[in-house]
């Protein structure tokens, strides 16, 4: 086996390090991280949407999130990028935020007229809840760590 000239050996070391030093940085938001714990009634809400939606456009960033069985969230933003891959980002900006929280189910309903199946939705979070400009929900996103309890109230 033939041994490579070290010319080719340094070229291709200076190549790896500089791919490495350039690697997905330049579209990652820089972000503050956002968690908090939605619930209805008082009782946690589990596979809920979480949507962050800047008050003024242009000042933040649209972020969403998930709740897990104990209804915990972690908000992530989707860093836009200028002709290259976009990244997810932990968090968001910072600003004013007006927010959505989602869950329904959607099912079979026999239509009353006829035997045709609708599908119907059943919002388990109340429908107030869904747009986040109407839903009465709000949050300053500041520097550092953000803790944002979510407490829904089904009336």
């Amino acid at each position: 086996m033939a041994a490579i000239p070290r010319f080719y050996q340094s070229i291709s070391l200076a190549v790896i390090a500089a791919l490495m030093g350039c690697t997905g940085n330049a579209n990652v938001l820089q972000t503050e991280y956002v968690e908090g714990v939605v619930t209805l009634d008082g009782v946690p809400v589990e596979g809920a949407t979480v949507e962050f939606v800047p008050v003024i456009e242009d000042q933040g960033a649209t972020a969403n999130g998930y709740t897990d069985s104990s209804g915990l969230y972690h908000l992530t933003v989707l860093a836009p990028g200028e002709g290259k891959e976009a990244e997810f980002a932990g968090g968001t900006l910072p600003g004013e935020y007006q927010i959505a929280v989602r869950k329904a189910v959607t099912g079979p309903t026999p239509a009353s007229s006829s035997r045709q199946v609708v599908a119907k939705k059943t919002y388990i979070v109340p429908k107030k809840y869904d747009n986040p400009r109407d839903s009465g929900l709000t949050a300053t996103v500041e520097a550092g760590k953000n803790t944002i309890p979510l407490e829904l109230q089904s009336k």
